[in-house]
């Protein structure tokens, strides 16, 4: 537990964080990320990633965050670097919030 890995086409995405942190849950097709067990969403790429667009529900207020800033569900982020790190916040005063990941999309620099 801990450490989730998954291979996808040119990138690898590993989950660290808590004992659930990373699991897919087939109650709402979602893989969620949860920010009381300090999580991160690595993307390492052999490309360079142009930018990453993550669609995600909120549970509790939760909210993805890049490098302590809020990421709204379906931003795409600016990324232009082989790795970038997601963790998860809180829009609200809640410590349990949750990020309930629907689809990501990557996009690679030719």
């Amino acid at each position: 537990f801990g450490t989730i890995v998954a291979d996808v086409e040119n990138t690898t995405i590993t989950v660290t964080g808590g004992q659930n942190t990373g699991k897919y849950y087939t109650s709402g097709n979602n893989w969620r990320i949860y920010q009381n067990e300090s999580p991160a969403l690595t993307f390492t790429s052999s490309k360079t990633i142009l930018s990453v667009n993550i669609e995600y529900a909120s549970q509790n207020t939760g909210t993805l965050t890049l490098n302590g800033a809020n990421v709204s569900n379906a931003a795409t982020v600016e990324v232009n670097a082989n790795t970038v790190t997601f963790s998860v916040g809180n829009t609200g005063t809640a410590t349990n919030g949750q990020a309930r990941i629907t689809s990501i999309t990557i996009v690679y620099a030719d």
